[in-house]
């Protein structure tokens, strides 16, 4: 067994929410509250990334949802209600990586996964009702996609992603069933609902 650091606010335990094994070995532990810690291989802390106002790079939010690390070693931290930021050692730590729709940030997002698909672009869904996140790295091309089957302004919590061996990205909901993003469709970026009787009806657009 191991434990987390005393938690210093409160007499309870840190609860962790996520874990990552980066690619020199170190463990990252995200957790409900208490931020992100780094230990290295022999499992020693080396460093608690949190919110603290006399650090220029910290993290707005304590709650960490969900880590993935890219092939560059970036790692991107999704978090309870502060969206997306990434943590680059190169760089001296944290980027905020939110994105911006008609020039107004949108934050508040929590950020469920985190995908990266064969056309090297990520891909983000967020739990709590405001949608999908795109980023391609290669354009610097950013996007947020919004629910607007009837209605533009209701929201769609996205689960999860699965990429098929023909390059079809399948997009999964809670309460608003399975969408697909097909090659033919990368350009426009335009899903399509997905029917098990045949037919489709667009979902999401930027």
């Amino acid at each position: 067994d191991y434990q987390l650091p005393q938690n210093k606010i409160t007499p309870e335990p840190y609860c962790a929410t996520s874990f990552l094994t980066d690619r020199q070995g170190n463990t990252w532990v995200g957790t409900l509250l208490g931020g992100l810690f780094k230990f290295n291989k022999e499992m020693e802390l080396e460093d608690h990334i949190t919110i603290n106002p006399d650090i220029e790079n910290c993290l707005y939010c304590n709650f960490i949802y969900t880590l993935y690390q890219c092939p560059d070693g970036v790692i991107w931290i999704g978090t309870g209600n502060e969206g997306l930021w990434i943590y680059d050692e190169s760089k001296n730590g944290l980027i905020e990586c939110n994105l911006y729709i008609n020039g107004i940030p949108s934050p508040y997002e929590r950020i469920n996964n985190i995908f990266k698909d064969s056309f090297d672009a990520y891909w983000a869904g967020s739990i709590i009702g405001r949608g999908l996140f795109y980023h391609n790295p290669i354009t610097s091309e950013k996007t947020e996609f919004h629910h607007i089957e009837q209605d533009p302004l209701s929201y769609t919590d996205v689960r999860d992603f699965y990429e098929d061996d023909n390059g079809n990205l399948w997009i999964i909901t809670c309460g608003e069933g399975i969408y697909v993003l097909t090659p033919g469709n990368r350009d426009s970026l335009l899903f399509e609902k997905f029917k098990v009787s045949g037919g489709s009806g667009n979902i999401f657009r930027s």
